[in-house]
């Protein structure tokens, strides 16, 4: 299942230079006394009623799921450039500087771009769940499907936040917000989770049985990354004696997920096309080849074009057929491929790990060999160790996903570009920091609010 619609294309526009030669052309204008000519009305320009109209209601959901899809390539972009998945490539200083395991620079500029895109996309998808839901409650909404996506942006927006940054900055238009603090990062996941709560509710009320399975899959995730934050990534600069990870309520949600009836390779992802948004992971591989599979996933030749999978399924021992996979359609995607945001495939390891956790041997092997079938492969009965096991099937069913640092973080396996006094090497368990720009324009970093 993919997103709920392609959008059209961010552009960017210098707008200085035009904004002056507008101002210059008016009054050349006016001097001449040719001030019928500036009578007329821009259609391109959208005033603030026109967008609280209730037949604006689609296009405002439709805008964040845009600003969605063009954040959650972006700032997982960055999460894969410091993980071991990839290598950078070519020219660009910030993507080195993000290979190298350098993730915590303020000033480094993927990651001042990647906040603000999030910041964007939190606000934007905020804006159009406010404007739903007064129509909502004034009965004059006039697409119920609406109500329901609109409770989707918010939620995914904060998912990624809580996962991928270690604080961040809720503002609205001009008016800065000020940081919440890294000890407060779990009410960004509990925020998460009554969006998806309340949209699981509206899906049922609607009778969506799709919706209601990517309702409840993300609430599985969403447990699952709170729990992995919370519990084994705090306090940063630490790898847990334990790292696996074992909430209640991810498994119910799992489970839940499970009775709904979903195809057994099911999955929620944002997609993308030449009219719309790019997918900058996809695009960063094969058309700026900035970053490229990295040598011990995938065979890279001297033009930077992926000739082969190398990572071998450790029972089978061929080149492992979900990695495989996940690499082609990356590839076959050009600048546009579909970017997973959940799956069945991840709720299995969900509730696999869950059982290794407790020693649940038959539950463990029931999940992993479920993962297994979808691609042909032999039974897991204990070839080798459990978690080796468990590692390898996230490492290859998640590929490109953002999940590979976090688990690098807790399985202690670092990647061969991280420097000696990087981050990532020195600090197990850091993330993105919120963006210099932001440090540098909002009060509450200035002391002037």
């Amino acid at each position: 299942m993919t997103n709920r619609i392609n959008q059209r294309k961010e552009g960017g526009v210098r707008n200085g230079p035009r904004l002056m030669g507008a101002l210059a052309l008016a009054g050349a204008l006016a001097v001449a006394g040719c001030d019928s000519l500036l009578d007329v009305s821009n259609p391109n320009n959208v005033a603030q009623e026109d967008v609280e109209q209730p037949q604006a209601a689609s296009a405002m959901v439709n805008g964040a799921a845009a600003r969605s899809a063009l954040a959650y390539a972006f700032v997982n972009r960055l999460e894969i450039t410091v993980s071991d998945e990839v290598v950078q490539s070519g020219s660009w200083d910030a993507a080195r500087d993000m290979n190298n395991g350098n993730v915590r620079d303020q000033g480094n500029a993927d990651s001042n771009t990647g906040f603000n895109n999030m910041a964007v996309a939190r606000w934007m998808a905020d804006e159009a769940l406010k404007f739903v839901r007064q129509h909502e409650e004034e009965g004059i909404l006039p697409n119920r499907t609406d109500f329901i996506d609109a409770h989707l942006y918010p939620g995914l927006a904060r998912l990624l936040i809580g996962t991928h940054f270690e604080d961040f900055v809720f503002s609205d238009r001009v008016t800065p917000g000020a940081p919440i603090g890294e000890q407060n990062m779990g009410q960004v996941f509990d925020q998460a989770l009554e969006f998806f709560t309340q949209m699981r509710t509206a899906a049922q009320a609607a009778n969506d049985r799709e919706r209601e399975r990517q309702a409840v899959a993300l609430l599985a995730r969403t447990h699952w990354a709170k729990a992995l934050v919370l519990q084994k990534m705090q306090p940063r600069g630490q790898t847990p004696s334990d790292p696996l990870v074992n909430s209640a309520e991810a498994n119910a949600a799992a489970e839940a997920f499970f009775n709904l009836g979903a195809e057994p390779d099911w999955r929620f992802a944002h997609t993308y096309s030449p009219d719309t948004n790019s997918n900058t992971i996809s695009s960063w591989i094969n058309s700026r080849r900035e970053i490229v599979p990295a040598p011990r996933y995938a065979i890279v030749d001297d033009g930077l074009n992926i000739a082969g999978t190398v990572l071998e399924d450790p029972i089978d021992g061929i080149p492992d057929p979900a990695l495989t996979r996940r690499i082609a359609e990356n590839v076959s995607g050009v600048d546009w491929a579909p970017l997973p945001v959940v799956s069945a495939r991840e709720l299995h390891l969900i509730l696999a790990e869950a059982a290794l956790a407790t020693d649940n041997t038959s539950e463990f092997e029931s999940r992993i060999n479920a993962v297994r079938a979808l691609e042909e492969l032999s039974p897991y009965t204990g070839q080798i160790p459990a978690l080796d096991m468990l590692i390898h099937a996230r490492n290859v069913n998640l590929y490109l996903m953002g999940r590979r640092l976090a688990d690098q973080y807790r399985f202690q396996i670092a990647s061969e570009s991280w420097l000696p006094n990087s981050d990532a090497m020195v600090r197990p368990g850091s993330f993105l920091p919120i963006g210099e720009e932001e440090r540098q324009t909002n009060c509450h970093f200035l002391g002037t609010c």
